[in-house]
């Protein structure tokens, strides 16, 4: 579609200009025997005027893929003209079900757009779009105490949607951790969301997505033990270390500190075990988990190192 962009502009400025210049050089246009019964300036150029919008709300999600218009559908075209009247036009647009969720994802052949939808007030069946990665929205979590809590927008996302969304921007995620007040809920929040990363980039092997993990990893590292506990902090660095290279001697021996603490659970020692390549002693450890902490682990994205062919 970009492609196409470019040539209809290219054709239509050759045609009414009678020449083309490259490198420096005119190239004026030979009319002799050129037949254009079949082509419309004026409707090429209305065209050209809705594929540069198209463009124009690719480069606003900042997405580097293109679109094939051979094989849009109906529904793509609806999706598209909708983005299109909510982004680039900056207009409200409206649903007549009038029941958009908060957060949804737009599908245009192929691609995936996370966006934002909040209702006009005053307005029936009504709705401002915005791309959520660019959208500042309001999180309260509240705790078991009834305090409510402010929490980063992005910890509603998970693994399959890091990899799939066609407009992420990494360069958000942790600003938007950052600006809000420091609590115990938000750095577990943030945890969790690190663990997330760290998933996403086993599902596609991004170096940028492990680069944000690791940016993530060094602010939460400054955490208190009362926030989030020393030992999950260290074991979730080591393991984003350990995707990009060996660990060093130093790192091995942090890892050896906990397992000759005494205060450690198996849950912890099994995943330094698997970070030092020990499986048959993270084995034994792990066989001395519930079943439900069992299970619970090997959702975990530290599991990404057990070995089943395990040497006794």
């Amino acid at each position: 579609m970009r492609q196409r962009t470019i040539d209809s502009e290219f054709m239509l400025s050759y045609i009414k200009a009678g020449a083309f210049s490259y490198d420096g050089i005119t190239i004026p246009f030979d009319r002799k025997g050129a037949n254009f019964s079949d082509y419309s300036v004026e409707a090429e150029a209305n065209d050209l005027q809705y594929l540069k919008k198209i463009v124009q709300l690719l480069d606003l999600f900042n997405c580097k893929k293109d679109i094939n218009l051979k094989t849009l559908t109906g529904k793509d075209w609806n999706n598209i003209n909708t983005l299109i009247t909510a982004l680039v036009d900056n207009k409200d647009v409206s649903d007549p079900s009038d029941d958009l969720p908060p957060v949804f994802t737009v599908d245009i052949a192929g691609l995936k757009f996370i966006v934002r939808a909040q209702k006009v007030e005053g307005k029936a069946n009504t709705y401002r779009i915005l791309d959520f990665f660019q959208a500042e929205i309001s999180i309260i979590y509240e705790s078991s105490d009834g305090n409510k809590l402010p929490i980063s927008q992005f910890a509603l996302l998970h693994a399959s949607d890091i990899v799939n969304a066609d407009n992420l921007r990494l360069d958000a995620l942790l600003p938007s951790f950052q600006k809000i007040e420091r609590h115990s809920e938000l750095m577990i929040r943030a945890n969790y969301f690190l663990l997330e990363l760290i998933k996403a980039y086993d599902l596609q092997n991004n170096p940028e997505i492990i680069r944000t993990a690791s940016e993530f990893s060094d602010w939460i590292m400054d955490a208190t033990e009362a926030e989030l506990p020393y030992k999950i902090r260290l074991l979730n660095k080591l393991q984003i270390v350990k995707r990009q290279r060996s660990l060093n001697a130093e790192e091995r021996k942090l890892l050896y500190n906990l397992i000759i603490d005494p205060t450690s659970s198996n849950d912890i020692l099994t995943a330094a075990y698997l970070l030092l390549g020990e499986q048959s002693l993270a084995k034994d450890h792990f066989e001395e988990l519930d079943n439900q902490v069992q299970h619970e682990f090997k959702t975990y994205p530290i599991y990404h190192f057990w070995q089943d062919n395990i040497t006794e």
